[in-house]
């Protein structure tokens, strides 16, 4: 998710409660991992932006430290 993405300001809490995934895309591989809001809501909370879980991914194939985040549908 860009900075200036419309979608930057969305929280967790925002994207479960409408039924909306994140899909994180490593930058270096191209490996595409499906995050469900919820889970991340019990280690980082309901009001934190889906920005803000950028820092914290990892591929699980090629070990890289950055990723882009997508909101897709489930």
């Amino acid at each position: 998710m860009r900075a200036d993405n419309r979608y930057n300001r969305k929280t967790l809490g925002q994207l479960m409660r409408a039924k909306l995934v994140l899909v994180a895309v490593c930058r270096r591989c191209k490996h595409q991992h499906v995050l469900y809001p919820a889970a991340l809501i019990e280690r980082f909370g309901e009001n934190t932006p889906a920005i803000d879980i950028r820092p914290f991914l990892r591929c699980r194939l090629c070990g890289y430290g950055s990723a882009n985040l997508h909101e897709a549908s489930r």
